[in-house]
């Protein structure tokens, strides 16, 4: 990969993520048009697809702290009966 490639994909993280923390979304969004010239959209998908799971799958984990089981409880059982 050339360093005007690995400039390329940096930009574009940045901006992605930018983007993503100010609006919330749109991060897959930007991301994708640079990993498509860089990589071909045949790999593109795959990789963007890897990078969000660990993206949200990180989100779930620093935030895990904050979820208060007995709310979630009394959450999951009033949305059945109501």
């Amino acid at each position: 990969m050339s360093a005007a490639n690995l400039m390329l994909l940096g930009v574009g993280a940045f901006k992605a993520s930018t983007l993503a923390a100010v609006a919330g979304f749109g991060g897959a969004a930007v991301l994708l048009p640079a990993l498509v010239l860089v990589f071909g959209v045949r790999d593109a998908i795959p990789i963007l697809t890897v990078a969000q799971l660990i993206g949200n799958l990180s989100r779930v984990w620093f935030n895990h702290f904050g979820f208060d089981s007995p709310q979630l409880a009394v959450s999951r059982f009033t949305r059945r009966m109501g």
